[in-house]
């Protein structure tokens, strides 16, 4: 079961500081669900793109509002959670370990 802290780190890393769109209950369950937090992060971040597809641009006068950059850079955060949890999850170099030689 996913602890309460672990609800706390993926609220930080989605920007969802409250339980209006995600309860805590909700979070729990993916947690629980997902393979780790970065995983988890990169799929929401990816939902909350699919809730801003739909926005546009305006400009009314002087005024602008570019709402459709919402979409690109939600997406932008989804790729950088997929390579963070690529980078955790590649294995590493191995690694040599030998005596030191002195004159």
């Amino acid at each position: 079961m996913a602890s309460d802290e672990q609800v706390a780190d993926i609220r930080r890393m989605v920007a969802e500081p409250t339980a209006d769109t995600y309860t805590d209950d909700a979070l729990k369950t993916m947690i629980d669900a997902a393979a780790n937090l970065n995983t988890l992060a990169a799929d929401i971040w990816t939902e909350k793109a699919a809730q801003y597809a739909e926005l546009v641009d305006t400009k009314e006068g002087s005024s602008s509002r570019a709402l459709g950059s919402l979409y690109d850079q939600a997406l932008k955060m989804a790729k950088g959670f997929q390579d963070r949890d690529k980078a955790s999850s590649s294995p590493a170099g191995r690694s040599r370990v030998r005596q030191i030689e002195r004159p």
